[in-house]
């Protein structure tokens, strides 16, 4: 398992080849604030890529061609097969993403 430490333009260059593979993966999505905040519960995606913003000030991490969310691009990575995460030391937001099996996602109901 490696793990990538880091801050900025290289961190996250390294993370955009670590998460290559993730392509069409299964994803839990969570934005951490401070301890005592309120804490929204995960969100299961798909990982789409991992790409740049057009001004080139944050990176975003898209779940289809449209849907994405950001994080600043002086954010602390941290990278390993299975996680991501970017800190924002100045929002003190922690945005995580992790490859979660598919059979943790629970499955649609079945009309009949």
């Amino acid at each position: 398992m490696s793990i990538l430490y880091g801050k900025g333009v290289r961190a996250v260059d390294d993370a955009y080849q670590q998460m290559e593979g993730w392509t069409s993966s299964a994803i839990e999505v969570t934005i951490l604030g401070e301890k005592d905040e309120d804490q929204a519960p995960p969100v299961q995606k798909t990982f789409y890529q991992l790409k740049p913003c057009p001004d080139n000030t944050h990176n975003r991490i898209y779940f289809n061609q449209v849907d994405f969310i950001a994080f600043p691009k002086n954010s602390e990575v941290h990278v390993s097969d299975h996680t991501f995460e970017a800190y924002d030391s100045e929002s003190k937001l922690c945005y995580r993403v992790r490859k979660v099996n598919v059979e943790r996602i629970s499955k649609p109901v079945m009309m009949r």
